[in-house]
């Protein structure tokens, strides 16, 4: 039986920011979006009572993720071996992590097999595409090719770097990570508007959760505007984008809330109280009464 009543989206939430408040969630920011996920109370109350039952403040009930899968799994990993969730994305150029030797890494099958098969994918993407392909030598990474004329970079597994190509290039980068287990796409340090805007676009289009993505994403953009979105794309724009609204308005609430609780608003200042910098009874009223 759940130990809350909830019975809107905004309660939710904010019994949440409750139970962050005494156990300091480590995943809080994906624990949020899996309520803005869910579709009902039921299912909102239930998160929650898993989440207030946690003895460890990190640790993460299984759910199922935008697609229905649950994260307890990953697609071709062995199920006995520690599931990584996230992916980091960098623009070309910049180290998204560090290269990880052969057997480095027991969580992963041999390294040859995630390779071949991330390249396999990227080989049929130019095929069926009609662009150029070419594998690169790189003594930094373990996998470099050229699609067409954008550069990526795989430094270890899930670690990617891509030229700011076309935005099915990102759906296909987005896409290779869900079918290799990935529930969650890390956008890092990327400086780039455009390519925040386009991977993001990429993350909602293939169900993926995302860390650190864009405050908003504009279909106005220059790399957007002429996209071919399906309807139930652009809904779940608009849907994040109302949602990121509305955390922030639910931080500026919480600042709000905890600047009245520990006095640090702007309190009248203590030189106006001593020094009479108010607005005094005129001392002509005093004498003549006129007050």
């Amino acid at each position: 039986m759940s130990d809350y009543n909830v019975t809107t989206l905004d309660e939710a939430l904010a019994e949440l920011d409750n139970l962050n408040a005494s156990k300091n969630f480590t995943d809080f920011d994906k624990y949020r979006r899996q309520l803005q996920n869910a579709s009902s109370p039921d299912e909102w109350n239930s998160l929650l009572t898993q989440w207030s039952t946690n003895e460890n403040s990190d640790s993460s009930p299984q759910h199922s993720t935008n697609d229905g899968t649950p994260s307890g799994t990953g697609e071709g990993l062995p199920s006995s071996a520690p599931q990584e969730e996230e992916a980091t994305f960098g623009e070309y150029g910049t180290d998204t992590g560090t290269v990880n030797e052969v057997g480095a890494d027991p969580s992963s099958p041999k390294k040859e097999d995630w390779i071949d098969k991330k390249l396999k994918a990227w080989k049929e993407y130019a095929k069926k595409e009609g662009e150029p392909f070419q594998q690169l030598q790189d003594d930094h990474a373990p996998l470099s090719m050229q699609v067409g004329d954008t550069p990526i970079k795989y430094t270890d597994r899930h670690n990617i770097t891509m030229g700011d190509g076309e935005y099915k290039k990102f759906l296909e980068a987005v896409k290779i990570e869900k079918n290799d287990g990935i529930k969650k796409i890390n956008f890092g340090e990327i400086k780039s508007d455009e390519f925040r805007a386009k991977l993001a676009v990429a993350c909602l289009e293939m169900g993926m959760d995302m860390n650190e993505g864009p405050d908003r994403i504009d279909l106005d953009m220059e790399c957007l505007k002429n996209l071919n979105l399906k309807p139930e794309v652009r809904k779940k724009i608009e849907e994040y984008n109302n949602n990121k609204q509305k955390d922030k308005q639910r931080e500026r609430n919480q600042k709000d809330r905890t600047a009245e609780n520990t006095g640090t608003g702007t309190p009248t200042p203590p030189e106006a109280e001593n020094t009479g910098t108010g607005t005094p009874t005129p001392p002509e009223a005093e004498n003549t009464g006129t007050g």
